[in-house]
């Protein structure tokens, strides 16, 4: 495994400092994400009334697009 060059020539209390603090991100990272999950739980359920739930971009219609059956030839 190769060192990253910001870490290379760091003392052993520095490198327990850069580990602790990415712990802390981590762990910091983690709850954040079980939140975020819980709250979107609450829009994506069966019981979820349409207004409640979440709208999602409409799509963009082609221009040349035509609406309805196709026109039969004539006979």
């Amino acid at each position: 495994m190769k060192i990253p060059p910001e870490l290379d020539g760091l003392g052993k209390r520095d490198l327990i400092r850069v580990i602790l603090s990415q712990d802390q991100k981590i762990e910091y990272q983690s709850k954040k994400i079980e939140e975020l999950e819980r709250r979107l739980l609450a829009y994506e359920n069966a019981h979820t009334p349409p207004s409640k739930q979440m709208h999602y971009p409409k799509r963009e219609k082609k221009e040349d697009a035509k609406r309805g059956a196709p026109k039969l030839p004539a006979q």
